[in-house]
């Protein structure tokens, strides 16, 4: 006995598709490290294509994508300080 499953969409209902989007996205990561090099250099590490997880859609699936970083990330706190200087006039 052979069972065949087909999917039947109804003719006004629309087919779902997806879509990809390329996203510029905002985060403070906080790094532990001796020296701002070794921080940089870890925070490119773990944000080589990261697979990252944004919570749910709204039918409950999960919200999962890949990040990795676009360019020198900018320095702006040390210890919980302010830091005031750039990345870059930092790097010794």
């Amino acid at each position: 006995m052979e069972i065949t499953t087909r999917c039947v969409v109804e003719p006004d209902e629309p087919v779902a598709k997806e879509y990809a989007f390329d996203c510029k996205l905002i985060a403070a990561l906080r790094v532990k490290a001796k020296s701002q090099k070794e921080a940089e250099v870890m925070l490119r590490e773990v944000l080589d294509a990261a697979s990252c997880n944004a919570g749910c859609w709204s039918d409950g699936s999960p919200v999962l994508f890949e990040a990795s970083l676009d360019g020198e990330p900018p320095l702006f706190e040390v210890d919980g300080e302010p830091e005031n200087r750039t990345a870059k006039s930092l790097k010794m």
